[in-house]
């Protein structure tokens, strides 16, 4: 049984993911490529960013921090041990969901559907197999688009708060403090 800070900590990582995770979140969820994922789960002591139990494979995103030879010494010895325990660990960099999500999901498919089969017209029952793959680049285009979307609203929203702030300031009006003068 996990430690209650290391639980701690991967509900921290719920709350905080980046914005790679949750573009590739958004494609997972509810069975979104036929099987089910968990998010920041802990196997074997170790919190992963995506866990599919079904076909034992870990989904790693790696940002410029695992470049660091520290960091790349740490997750060597951590894939070793979950190859060991017969788990496929599949990495990719965070640029290659934001240029690649189709050639990211797609592999994600191959290697769960690989160790773990399943039934193609129960997930994807609008799907044909030709147009799979075609499919899966429209969610990844569609999901970069958003996340992007989002990226500049959430910029405007900043901008605009810090604007508001300073005027509010600059004007010796502060409206939280009593009298709302200086």
């Amino acid at each position: 049984m996990p430690s209650r800070q290391k639980q701690a900590f991967a509900e921290h990582l719920l709350d905080n993911m980046t914005w790679p995770e949750k573009i590739l979140w958004s494609r997972l969820r509810h069975k979104g490529i036929g099987y089910s994922f968990q998010r920041q789960a802990i196997v074997f002591g170790y919190i992963v960013d995506f866990w599919c139990h079904a076909a034992k494979v870990v989904i790693e995103l790696d940002g410029a921090v695992h470049d660091l030879p520290e960091r790349a010494q740490d997750d060597k010895r951590r894939d070793e041990l979950l190859t060991k325990s017969n788990i496929e660990i599949l990495r990719f960099r965070n640029s290659d969901v934001y240029r690649g999500m189709s050639a990211v999901l797609l592999r994600i498919f191959k290697a769960c559907y690989a160790r773990e089969p399943i039934d193609l017209k129960h997930p994807f029952p609008l799907i044909t197999p030709r147009r799979f793959e075609e499919t899966l680049e429209m969610r990844g285009l569609t999901a970069f688009q958003e996340a992007k979307r989002l990226e500049e609203h959430e910029k405007r929203f900043v901008h605009g708060y810090r604007k508001k702030s300073r005027s509010v300031v600059l004007n010796g009006k502060i409206p939280w403090i009593k009298g709302g003068r200086l």
